[in-house]
């Protein structure tokens, strides 16, 4: 059964047998989701200061209850998927990394755990 996850700010609903972990350090909060059968990690910082967000020329407009820019790169033997998300007044990061030939296996679950985010209210 699916599970909703909170965070500092931010909240977001787990697909079955994904985990959470997470800590701060200052303001920011360090979050790491995973499928302990799965092959790969989504990593969220959350980073509260009032910091631009980061710019890329790859980046496409992301849309889900959040909104912001994504993109994917394959370098190598590894694929990571980016995000940086509009919460409230602070930015999300988050980072989807497995292994490129990998890069299919998780995707509607890491899709819907992102789409799935929102502001914790």
């Amino acid at each position: 059964m699916p599970q909703v996850f909170r965070a500092m700010i931010w909240q977001a609903i787990l697909p079955d047998g994904w985990q959470a972990r997470g800590g701060r350090s200052g303001e920011d909060e360090l979050v790491r989701l995973w499928n302990p059968e799965g092959v790969g990690r989504l990593t969220v910082i959350t980073c509260t200061e009032n910091k631009a967000p980061p710019r890329n020329g790859q980046a496409q407009p992301f849309q889900g209850k959040l909104h912001g820019t994504t993109f994917q790169v394959a370098g190598g033997d590894q694929f990571f998927r980016h995000w940086t998300l509009l919460c409230g007044g602070a930015w999300i990061y988050l980072q989807y990394s497995c292994a490129t030939k990998n890069a299919e296996i998780e995707r509607a679950d890491v899709d819907e755990i992102v789409q799935s985010i929102s502001e914790l209210v």
